[in-house]
């Protein structure tokens, strides 16, 4: 929690600076009037949001209220204002901040289809990956999908982001079916404010560097091998945060995805699946530049 007070007799430009992570800084900065504003300063490539909790707030209103969640768009931005109720008086404030990668609460189109992030020449096999509730340990809870294949293929990206994360430094293991962290992965962060993370790729196999904007279809990396069923595979979780009385969460949740013999949803098993990337789905969150200078 952070404190300020200023008294009415000095006027400063610059009050405070506040590194609310190692991505995004919290700069507040006084006008003439004490008028009170806020701004980010983002390092990374995506949106962060911050969640703003004003525990004290004196000669000082917020017209939005004393809880509110700000996106920080990369580079400087201004974020909000607190107007100065009377401008011979002091002011001081207390907040907390809480920062989430990407937006809260993303309107995203749930009919989207994706594409199945491997060469289409070859067929695949689809599984759903579910986990215990932690609450329940009768009920599962889907937490993404696998994709199986005979032979080692290229990763491709299943629809246009940026990459947001990156670890392709480790080694493939027999321990690491249902561990994400320990396994060579790469994270795509979607206009919609949405996340695809692909994991179990092969080592040091990954094509695209952090921050790099990538279309659907691209080359991303190299599938990783599967020991428990001796073949090539990938795992694609697709995430988002989400809020509820408990807070805020993050959600993994099931897609469609294109294949040959129309759409399937990634939280149904499938056998045999022949599928293509077609011209229509690589294009759709396309701008005409981009559409111009892939043509």
């Amino acid at each position: 929690m952070t404190k300020l007070k200023l008294p009415f007799t000095f006027l400063v430009l610059f009050l405070l600076s506040h590194t609310l992570f190692a991505q995004v800084e919290l700069v507040a900065e006084q006008d003439h009037l004490r008028n009170l504003t806020f701004k980010s300063i983002n390092s990374s490539e995506i949106p962060q949001t911050i969640r703003l909790e004003f525990a004290e707030l004196t000669n000082l209103k917020s017209l939005e209220g004393n809880v509110i969640f700000l996106v920080a768009e990369p580079g400087m931005r201004k974020l909000i204002e607190l107007q100065s109720i009377y401008s011979n008086e002091k002011t001081s404030f207390r907040y907390n901040t809480q920062l989430y990668k990407g937006l809260v609460d993303p309107a995203f189109d749930r009919d989207f289809q994706y594409l199945i992030p491997l060469n289409p020449a070859k067929q695949v096999d689809m599984r759903p990956l579910k986990s215990a509730q932690p609450q329940s340990s009768s009920s599962e809870i889907y937490t993404g999908v696998l994709f199986l294949v005979d032979e080692q293929t290229a990763v491709k990206c299943p629809r246009k982001g940026i990459i947001s994360a990156l670890q392709m430094d480790q080694k493939e293991s027999e321990n690491t079916l249902d561990n994400f962290e320990k396994e060579n992965f790469i994270e795509v962060y979607h206009e919609d404010g949405t996340f695809t993370r692909l994991s179990g790729l092969a080592p040091n196999s990954a094509l695209v560097a952090l921050g790099e904007t990538v279309f659907p279809g691209q080359d991303l990396a190299e599938s990783g091998f599967n020991f428990s069923e001796k073949k090539h595979h990938v795992k694609m979780i697709q995430s988002r945060w989400e809020t509820s009385t408990e807070g805020v969460t993050w959600v993994n949740y099931p897609v469609k995805l294109f294949t040959n013999n129309g759409s399937v949803i990634s939280d149904q098993p499938e056998m045999n699946l022949s599928f293509s990337h077609p011209t229509e789905l690589i294009t759709a969150e396309m701008s005409k530049k981009e559409i111009k200078k892939m043509k």
